[in-house]
């Protein structure tokens, strides 16, 4: 590993372990340790990526108490507000609580926009346009689901060009919270995209990406 890259990785937080363990697994409980033990005293925001990582490997119970050590209030800064929020968001609707997902949504939706439309965090707006879209479609708001789905299509020309994978699972998932068969259709061809795209970098990534589509149709 180059001297450049080593401190880039440093100013992160990722240490040489925890690269090891992404390239040969990618984002797995194993990494998620590794990122909580190079972490011995997180700060609140911190403590928001730590719940990420655990919400992202299924640890449900252990980022909802990360979760709840950091207070929210109007005197929080925005990146506590926009991730705080919306990675309360994400785990709602994972474990079943979509009424409580969508009223976080709708309290902050102005705040959501604004925040994650910024050039500064642009990048991750992909997750943000993705359980956006989940939540109204799961609510039955398909005129302003389908509108996030544009955004995050419009995103993925920019972050996916070769393969627009994610934008494809949150239309296959949105299709199917609304009860439109057409998702079955989505589905096989998104499926057959992803077993035949010949650009993966990692040999975990064809696996995880198939599991991430299976997990859109659950």
């Amino acid at each position: 590993m180059g001297i450049i890259k080593k401190l880039l990785n440093k100013m992160a937080g990722v240490t040489e372990e925890m690269q090891a363990i992404y390239i040969e697994k990618g984002p797995c409980s194993e990494y998620v340790d590794a990122y909580i033990a190079a972490h011995k005293n997180p700060k609140p925001y911190d403590r928001l990526l730590i719940a990420d990582q655990l919400i992202s490997v299924k640890r449900y119970e252990e980022a909802e108490k990360m979760l709840d050590s950091v207070k929210i209030s109007g005197f929080s800064d925005d990146d506590i507000k926009g991730t705080g929020h919306f990675e309360r968001i994400n785990l709602y609707l994972r474990t079943g609580r979509a009424d409580e997902a969508f009223e976080i949504f709708c309290k902050n939706k102005k705040f959501f926009d604004i925040y994650f439309g910024s050039p500064a965090r642009e990048r991750m707006a992909g997750s943000f346009y993705d359980v956006a879209a989940d939540v109204l479609s799961i609510k039955g708001d398909e005129q302003g689901a389908m509108q996030y789905i544009a955004c995050i299509r419009k995103w993925s020309q920019k972050y996916e060009p070769a393969f627009p994978v994610m934008s494809g699972i949150s239309y296959v998932r949105v299709l199917k919270n609304l009860g439109n068969t057409q998702w079955q259709d989505q589905y096989a061809s998104l499926k057959n995209q992803i077993e035949n795209y010949g650009g993966y970098q990692m040999k975990w990534q064809k696996e995880n990406t198939f599991n991430l589509l299976e997990d859109a149709v659950k």
